[in-house]
């Protein structure tokens, strides 16, 4: 039996009009098949075949359109995706010239973060920049301890953007908001992604996992909530502390330890802005008297978080 090859043009249930390569239309019976608009098919032809006279510029339009939808289709598909936990889990999936097609909460905290923002049509490394201001914003991030930030790229290796500016974008930003934080950066294969977000899990947590047993930090297949899927990344933190987890040059210093910045990302809503109110209150402390103790006010004054000198990482506790 004869066969037709061509570019479809219009597709129903009932029949297929292709524009074959000599030129000519053909309307083909497809008995409830359906052909994508702008692809090539070869189908076998039947008696009932006909060849339908188009009119050229209807047929040109018809063809524009179909070509159009499937660059459409073909523009949606990711080809690489980026997760991102804090405590926050978010997962984006990113088109061939790193832009965000789209973005998913994994879990609540990060669903406030999400609906605040747009990030389709987004280069991912502003993406980023915009989650972790907002992040910060929340309180998340904070500036009065070691944060954690973890991301994996998973994509194929002549994607347009590497592990590497990752790390240098991110860091930058670290250091821009003047934050100490913790960054771990991973790559990993699409496909890995595409698993782990069909199982409803992080991809850094399973990341992460594979890690902590090959490491000895826990035993293989062993979660610390028992058999099955990794929990939340900050499970794993419960259990392991962060320097045993991360390597040394995987911290990012943004500020000292006796300094609080006045942040540059605009005002914060929260526990910190509170934790600040408190703090200006200490000026108002009276001076001691002439006898040299302060009158009874009220309780002693604590030295606020952001003026005490914290140890280093060798242990010595003075702070030099």
């Amino acid at each position: 039996m004869k066969k037709a090859r061509g570019v479809v043009l219009e597709s129903t249930r009932k029949y297929v009009i292709l524009l074959a390569p000599g030129g000519e239309y053909l309307k083909i019976p497809t008995r409830g098949r359906v052909f994508t608009p702008g692809s090539q098919v070869e189908i076998e032809l039947t008696p009932s075949v006909k060849k339908v006279r188009v009119f050229a510029l209807v047929a040109s339009i018809m063809l524009l359109i179909a070509l159009t939808f499937t660059m459409q289709v073909v523009t949606a598909q990711p080809e690489a995706y980026l997760a991102l936990d804090i405590n926050p889990s978010i997962f984006l999936s990113l088109n061939k010239k790193t832009e965000v097609i789209r973005a998913e909460a994994l879990n609540s905290e990060a669903e406030d973060i999400i609906s605040s923002l747009d990030l389709k049509g987004r280069d991912v490394s502003e993406a980023i920049e915009l989650l972790l201001v907002m992040a910060y914003q929340m309180d998340y991030l904070s500036l009065d301890k070691d944060n954690t930030i973890f991301v994996t790229l998973a994509a194929p290796g002549n994607y347009r953007i590497s592990e590497e500016d990752l790390r240098v974008s991110i860091s930058e930003q670290i250091l821009e908001m003047e934050l100490n934080s913790y960054l771990m950066i991973a790559t990993t294969d699409p496909r890995e992604a595409e698993e782990a977000r069909g199982a409803e899990i992080s991809l850094n947590a399973m990341m992460l996992g594979k890690q902590m047993a090959e490491r000895g930090l826990i035993e293989d297949n062993v979660k610390p909530d028992g058999p099955g899927p990794p929990p939340p990344v900050r499970e794993f933190l419960k259990i392991v502390q962060p320097d045993k987890i991360f390597e040394e040059n995987e911290f990012v210093r943004g500020r000292s330890d006796e300094k609080r910045p006045d942040h540059a990302v605009g005002p914060k809503q929260g526990r910190l802005a509170d934790e600040n109110k408190e703090d200006d209150n200490t000026d108002n402390l009276e001076e001691p008297t002439e006898g040299g103790s302060p009158d009874p006010v009220g309780p002693p004054a604590v030295v606020p978080a952001n003026q005490r000198v914290r140890g280093n990482k060798s242990g010595n506790g003075n702070g030099n």
